[in-house]
């Protein structure tokens, strides 16, 4: 794989993490700030995937964009699945409209997606490892969103 499919690949979960959240803001439309908030987040996603396009279009030629292209190619084939079942389950409408149960599958994706691009940032040139890194930075903002809150004192 090179890096310019790569980047196509990653764009592509990006994509689909849009769609994820795209479908659960329609599923939860009674709910107007739930659904607001999930817009909200499709359009982050979509953010994402452009930037990686972006990138992609940019360093089209540069064939040494990442030093274990290999292992990379295995992680991202792993995230890519993961993403595809979660947005094929949420379009079958499997995870229901309870803001509680979504909330942790939500939690997870996340933290799978932000994992990765903390990889991609550590095995980076150095011209791309900042996007990397800032990408890993929202997605742990993201993260936070769906984090149950800390007990207080009692």
């Amino acid at each position: 794989m090179t890096a310019y499919e790569y980047f196509g690949r990653a764009e592509r979960v990006e994509q689909l993490s849009a769609e994820i959240y795209a479908q659960l803001a329609r599923d939860f439309a009674a709910d107007k700030e739930v659904s607001a908030a999930f817009r909200a987040l499709a359009e982050e996603e979509q953010q994402h995937a452009l930037r990686i396009r972006l990138m992609r279009e940019r360093y089209r030629t540069n064939p040494a964009l990442f030093e274990r292209m290999e292992w990379l190619e295995e992680d991202l084939d792993a995230v890519d699945r993961y993403v595809r079942e979660l947005r094929d389950e949420v379009a079958r409408g499997a995870w229901g409209t309870e803001v509680a149960l979504v909330h942790p599958r939500l939690l997870e994706m996340e933290e799978r997606l932000g994992l990765h691009a903390e990889r991609m940032a550590r095995d980076a040139d150095p011209d791309v490892r900042g996007f990397f890194e800032a990408l890993a930075q929202q997605d742990r903002a993201h993260h936070r969103l769906f984090a149950p809150a800390p007990a207080g004192p009692r």
